[in-house]
């Protein structure tokens, strides 16, 4: 390994050493009672250090929030991979999705308004709001052609706002610390309530078939 390579790899190191220890902390204190000194300390580096990396507290909650939302679409869109039908793909991910969260608890303070992380400098922040939707965009492409491939009865702009709709309410219930058992069954309740809505002829036929 070349100098270089080593010192890249370091950097990646320390890096990903802040960023979990800026996730603990925002997940328990929340933004605004954080700073950088707390955030060195819990990283077991120098607060000098840390500068060197993320000027300031903002940037680094940008980064942060920018990473994690990066790698969580990224793995949706990888879930929904195989899947053969619109209906399919809305049930694969909504199990994900509740998997995903319960095992990585900190990320709700990060993503959701009623987290005790997102700062109103990011909710309110439109470009962000973009960077967003560029960051889903092949997750939304895949369900898209999904809905091609195999009709759904509703528009899919409406099946899809249905959808996430539905997974802020089960966030917003995560972060409340609802019951997971429950969560659960709230979610299996969703997709047979909305069925009708999400299953193709092809689901259909197989189905009947059955």
């Amino acid at each position: 390994m070349g100098l270089t390579q080593r010192r890249d790899e370091e950097k990646q190191e320390r890096i990903a050493l802040i960023l979990r220890a800026a996730l603990r902390l925002f997940a328990e204190k929340g933004y605004s009672d954080c700073n950088m000194q707390d955030i060195a300390a819990a990283a077991r580096l120098g607060k000098a250090t840390l500068y060197y990396y993320f000027p300031n507290k903002e940037v680094l909650f940008r980064y942060l929030l920018r990473e994690e939302t990066a790698r969580f679409y990224q793995l949706a869109a990888e879930q929904i991979a195989n899947a053969e039908s619109a209906g399919e793909a809305i049930e694969q991910l909504i199990h994900f999705y509740i998997d995903y969260f319960s095992s990585h608890p900190d990320l709700l303070h990060l993503f959701f308004p009623l987290g005790r992380s997102s700062p109103l400098i990011i909710k309110r922040d439109t470009n962000w709001q973009a960077e967003v939707n560029e960051l889903r965009m092949p997750l939304e492409t895949r369900l898209y052609a999904l809905f091609q491939s195999s009709p759904i009865k509703n528009p899919p702009d409406q099946v899809l706002k249905l959808l996430w709709t539905f997974l802020i309410g089960i966030s917003i219930k995560m972060v409340q610390d609802i019951p997971m058992d429950s969560i659960r069954q709230e979610a299996e309740l969703f997709l047979q309530m909305h069925k009708e809505q999400f299953i193709s002829h092809k689901d259909s036929n197989h189905e009947k078939n059955a």
